[in-house]
């Protein structure tokens, strides 16, 4: 015993380092005591109403309470039973996967698109003056430096045809009749180009990502002032493949358009409601062939198109 402390100090000093010891150590809790706490808790929020509530209101919101906790406890059992049966069902192989509900989720916006466009080409003249933003001669020109001069021989689709003025002008260039094909949307327009044939060519009012052709069918295809149109990349992509699919081997295939962002100088209406087309969308929409892309001063393009060798 050190000098001059006492007995009892020391005992209280020691009791003192023990109770400090002991608040600095995580105390274990037993399970009888989480229990007990949870039926604390319980009595709290069971009398919590009375509290809130004015006494006349008790009876009635306790009845509500009851009623909502029965039908909570309802959906969980029916979520419950619904998912027992599946799963004793193999449920992966009945509800659909991401990769399904995707695909539906691409067609329902195609549809739109289809549905937006149809809709627009009864209204706007732009659509029937965009087929015309390149000279007979231009025309011509572009043809023979690729290789496609003779017409004489060549089967020759043109989507999105408008009044059938392209295939009239192949024809004169000594194109049988029997060998042009048109495609558009606008029955008026498509009227227009049967009534205006002196030697009619075959025309179609369908969409251009599904053609009624086989593969490997056509020497030139036109698809001008089209894809402008078309603000959907899915469904430029699938028309761009199909277009794809119908073009022979060594044919071409020319587009006109406005050039990637002319929208944007256009009167509001027509920023809203078309897309120009550079050479990178074209890539995309044309993964599998050569393009040949030329600029106009008119904010438009003329491009050349053909399968990769």
């Amino acid at each position: 015993m050190e000098d001059g402390e006492q007995p009892h100090k020391r005992q209280a000093h020691d009791h003192q380092r023990k109770s400090l010891s002991h608040d600095t150590t995580e105390e274990e809790v037993t399970p009888h005591q989480v229990k007990a706490l949870v039926r604390k808790i319980k009595l709290e929020a069971i009398s919590l109403p009375a509290v809130m509530w004015a006494p006349g209101e008790l009876t009635e919101n306790k009845l509500k309470l009851k009623e909502l906790n029965q039908t909570l406890n309802g959906i969980v059992n029916s979520i419950s039973k619904t998912l027992y049966f599946y799963e004793k069902r193999h449920w992966k192989k009945i509800l659909p996967d991401n990769k399904t509900l995707e695909e539906k989720e691409e067609q329902e916006q195609i549809a739109d698109e289809k549905a937006r466009l149809r809709q627009y080409v009864q209204k706007s003249s732009f659509y029937a003056a965009s087929k015309k933003t390149v000279t007979e001669n231009k025309l011509l020109e572009k043809l023979a430096d690729f290789g496609a001069g003779d017409l004489r021989q060549a089967r020759v689709l043109d989507i999105g045809c408008g009044d059938g003025y392209w295939l009239r002008k192949f024809i004169q260039q000594g194109t049988a009749p029997e060998n042009t094909f048109g495609m558009e949307i606008q029955p008026q327009l498509l009227e227009q180009a049967r009534q205006q044939s002196a030697e009619p060519a075959s025309y179609f009012s369908t969409f251009p990502d599904e053609l009624p052709f086989a593969a490997d069918s056509f020497d030139i295809i036109l698809m001008f002032g089209f894809l402008t149109h078309i603000l959907n990349d899915r469904l430029r992509f699938r028309i761009g493949r199909e277009a794809t699919r119908v073009l022979k081997k060594d044919g071409l295939l020319l587009t006109t358009d406005l050039l990637g962002g002319a929208e944007q100088q256009l009167e509001p209406f027509f920023a809203c409601t078309l897309r120009g087309v550079c050479l990178e969308d074209l890539n995309d929409i044309f993964p599998e062939c050569e393009i040949a892309f030329e600029e106009n001063v008119s904010r438009s393009s003329l491009t050349v198109i053909r399968k990769k060798q």
